[in-house]
């Protein structure tokens, strides 16, 4: 005999599977665009998660590098702690939030406390890298579409945790004097 599962849980399961698989993606996006031109010559910078992709071009000459956000190269810029500490964070949340998904099935209380932590280190997450990033670009970065999914990713896991703990109050019994 299978359990019914209230469609409250189901919704939860999904607004926390959702954050996973935007998290998932945002891994693989940019987070940030920046450009600058000087003398004829042209540079971009693409901030990722885990790396920043440079391309430069002018006089007659291309260059391009990906550049890990831990490599040395990085360790005197400003910005750059908060860059390396954000990525985990991201990382834990997507973790976290695959968990929550699961959790619903059985616990929605569970499940609800996962999607909290989650949207928080989200959260943190998106706050650090964009602290950083702001550093190391000196302000004049464009977010990409990663930063916005990381932000909708936070939202998410924080309604799969409300819905949660209302399907968790559903499924409490009266209490009995």
């Amino acid at each position: 005999m299978t359990s019914q599962i209230p469609p409250l849980r189901w919704t939860a399961m999904g607004l926390a599977g959702l954050a996973f698989l935007l998290l998932l993606v945002v891994q693989f996006i940019p987070f940030a665009t920046f450009t600058t031109s000087f003398f004829g010559a042209t540079a971009d910078a693409d901030a990722y998660a885990w790396e920043a992709k440079f391309r430069a071009e002018g006089f007659g000459e291309e260059s391009s590098e990906q550049t890990n956000w831990y490599d040395n190269d990085f360790d005197d810029d400003d910005g750059i702690g908060m860059v390396r500490a954000a990525a985990p964070l991201l990382v834990a949340g997507l973790a976290v939030s695959l968990a929550a998904a699961i959790l619903f099935l059985r616990m929605p209380a569970g499940g609800a406390v996962a999607s909290f932590v989650a949207a928080v280190l989200v959260g943190g997450g998106v706050f650090l890298m964009a602290r950083g990033i702001t550093a190391l670009f000196d302000d004049q970065q464009e977010w990409a579409i990663g930063f916005y999914l990381a932000i909708a990713a936070a939202v998410l896991a924080f309604a799969a945790g409300i819905l949660g703990l209302l399907a968790n109050r559903q499924a409490a019994p009266a209490p009995t004097f």
